[in-house]
């Protein structure tokens, strides 16, 4: 490594500190959580909703985001958020939005197709009109909603999700039912809806998760699922159907959501530093482009592993690399004080200093405008690479 090269990057060292913080959107403007209230005609009656907005929805108003759709939604919100949180924080999955479907007294009958063996069953049919008549226009309308749609349930729920993907197969890409509640009586006939559905069906594409744990309930039908699976969906259609030993009927909801949304995406989503290193910045924008491409919007890529491919080009001094992924950091997430000390660590390397002092007054800036407790250590090596950039 030449001299140049190591007093260009002096502060570079010190910016690996920032892998073990925290990373997360500026700004705040507004709520991350909405409620509302729609009068429905399926049937006619009013029908609430929570939408827990993504944090970096406020800055980043170019950018789409998936949506899921969650029944029973003031129960199962909080810890679905946080594990979408803790997913997309780790570049495991995108942000998305999630609406929140309040149950209550109509459970049963929103959730449960009708069913002569059972008292409690009821017109998910109109429950799914509703969603794609009134709830999805609405959050189309109302949000910066992508195409990507996903519809997640645990138990009575997970009987909604099954007889959606089977009534509605295009209407989500994606079926996540933790525990459906396929006992005899509600899961005997659904079961047989799905054989038909699966010979009807030879191009089906979309997603179905189911998990089920300590339920002998349930189990024999989940098996029955897991062996139509088996032997009649077609190669398009991507299913797992998992087992959780140890956890019961009211768990299965926390694991299964994260798994779910792991099989679904992380294949997917991650970068490795291997594929970084090998592939370069043009590796990097190529797997970008290619996740754009699959789920059919533009990807709002993970700050941290860009920051990261930014540091990783840089530790192997590939500057070029580690140049453009900065200035596509900043395209990407312009508010983000880190991304901009970057690009000014970046361009110094590669001997523009001009540019090197535009990012870091900005990074500056930003910082000011509103500073963290975490970044405190950061501001201090902006102010510093500031003034060694003001040197002749």
């Amino acid at each position: 490594m030449n001299k140049t090269y190591i007093r260009n990057t002096k502060l570079f060292v010190i910016a690996f500190c920032l892998f073990l913080l925290p990373f997360s959107v500026s700004a705040k403007e507004n709520a991350l959580r909405i409620e509302h209230s729609i009068d429905s005609k399926f049937p006619t009656e009013k029908r609430t909703f929570t939408v827990q907005l993504p944090k970096s929805y406020y800055s980043q108003t170019k950018f789409a985001y998936p949506v899921m759709y969650l029944l029973d939604g003031q129960s199962n919100l909080e810890y679905s958020d946080a594990v979408e949180n803790y997913l997309a924080d780790n570049a495991l999955m995108p942000e998305v939005i999630i609406v929140a479907m309040h149950s209550g007294a109509t459970r049963s009958r929103d959730y449960l197709p009708m069913n002569e063996q059972n008292e409690a069953s009821g017109n998910a049919d109109q429950f799914l009109k509703y969603m794609e008549q009134e709830l999805l226009p609405f959050i189309d309308k109302n949000y910066r909603a992508a195409p990507l749609k996903i519809l997640s349930g645990h138990s009575y729920g997970g009987v909604c999700v099954t007889f959606a993907m089977i009534e509605k197969p295009d209407m989500f890409q994606a079926y996540f039912a933790q525990s459906p509640f396929l006992d005899k009586t509600i899961g005997n006939p659904l079961v047989e809806h799905l054989a038909k559905f699966l010979e009807a069906n030879p191009k089906l594409d979309s997603f179905y998760y189911m998990n089920v744990g300590d339920e002998p309930n349930l189990e024999e039908n989940f098996k029955k699922v897991k062996e139509l699976f088996e032997a009649k969906a077609p190669k398009s259609f991507k299913w797992n159907a998992e087992y959780n030993m140890g956890k019961s009927h009211m768990t299965t909801r926390f694991v299964g959501q994260y798994y779910a949304l792991e099989h679904f995406f992380a294949k997917d989503w991650t970068l490795s530093q291997q594929e970084i290193i090998s592939g370069k910045f043009a590796g990097v924008k190529k797997h970008i482009d290619d996740l754009s491409k699959k789920y059919g919007y533009p990807i709002l890529y993970s700050e941290q592993t860009l920051a990261q491919a930014t540091q990783i080009f840089l530790s192997t001094q590939d500057v070029p690399s580690a140049t453009k992924t900065a200035e596509l950091v900043t395209t990407q997430y312009p508010k983000s004080a880190i991304a901009h000390f970057f690009l000014a660590v970046s361009s110094r390397a590669s001997g523009n200093k001009e540019k090197a002092i535009q990012a870091v007054e900005t990074a500056i800036k930003l910082y000011e405008a509103n500073p963290k407790e975490e970044l405190k250590p950061l501001y201090a090596n902006m102010k510093q690479l500031q003034q060694v950039l003001a040197q002749k």
